[in-house]
């Protein structure tokens, strides 16, 4: 079952629950269900809901269930009382348009269907945690509080090791164009941040000359890194040109200041041809 309406935010949870309280409450009510046919003036006065869009003929089918509670206009076909529905579970809420609002709910053994499967999945993930239902929520919620201080922690290691190769690559440098240059494709797999870091902290030790070109990967996607001293700058060595240039390579692209700047691409296998690439350009 869906339902479109008038309304500018996404609904909370609490509203949500609140429409299906008041929904299932009306279902057990056991209210009457008839339809009548009206013109479209007459089907307004009594007070019936159109749904906003629609386009309606000069005679409309007035649904009303249990009086006053529900009066709209509809076409479908309709249950005689509303117990018959057995149950609605919303499932979903979205937007539909500019103002517009879509609510999708499951109803009668489909909804018990559903709630039946929510309720195995709790208790499943439950018997994983081996926790009670009703701590479930926070067992998780300190599952991920820990994946994340061990992802904080891992990259905090895998930056004080990449640090750690500064002595390497300062001993890699060769002399272009009057620059000192670095240019490699780091076999570890580093995120650009660690290997930001690793390409400015080469480049301060190195001075105003120095231009350096870092590469890596990152869970199979390729980063070029540049970082460009001040005098190295002055002579044309340009951060965001080179990047850009080994971002080509790998199919991708980048940029960014002078100084500093950092691209990617779709094919890893072509690191190193980029970083080589770059480095080919300043001569």
């Amino acid at each position: 079952m869906r339902l479109d309406f008038a309304w500018g935010e996404a609904l909370s949870d609490a509203t949500k629950s609140e429409i299906e309280e008041v929904s299932n409450l009306a279902i057990r009510s056991d209210l009457a269900v008839s339809a009548q046919f009206m013109t479209l003036p007459e089907a307004r006065e009594w007070g019936a809901i159109a749904l906003f869009g629609e386009t309606y003929d000069e005679t409309v089918r007035v649904v009303e269930v249990g009086g006053p509670w529900s009066r709209e206009l509809c076409g479908g076909t309709h249950v005689a009382r509303s117990s018959q529905i057995g149950l609605v579970s919303i499932t979903g809420e979205s937007s539909v348009g500019s103002g517009a609002r879509r609510i999708e709910a499951e109803v009668g053994i489909d909804a018990l269907r559903s709630l039946v499967a929510d309720r195995a999945l709790v208790r499943r993930l439950a018997g994983e945690l081996k926790a009670p239902a009703s701590e479930l929520e926070q067992r998780i919620q300190d599952a991920f509080e820990e994946q994340r201080r061990l992802q904080r922690q891992l990259a905090e290691l895998n930056a004080k090791a990449a640090m750690s190769k500064l002595p390497q690559l300062a001993a890699a440098k060769s002399v272009v164009g009057g620059n000192e240059v670095v240019a490699v494709a780091l076999e570890d797999a580093l995120a650009p941040d660690v290997v930001r870091q690793l390409a400015m902290a080469l480049r301060d030790q190195l001075g105003s000359k120095a231009v350096v070109i870092l590469g890596a990967t990152n869970d199979g996607k390729p980063a070029v890194i540049a970082a460009v001293g001040s005098d190295a700058q002055a002579a044309g060595a340009n951060a965001g040109a080179l990047v850009k240039l080994a971002a080509s390579v790998m199919g991708g692209g980048g940029g960014g200041k002078p100084d500093l700047a950092q691209g990617g691409g779709a094919d890893a296998a072509k690191l190193a041809e980029a970083v080589k690439a770059a480095k080919d350009s300043l001569s």
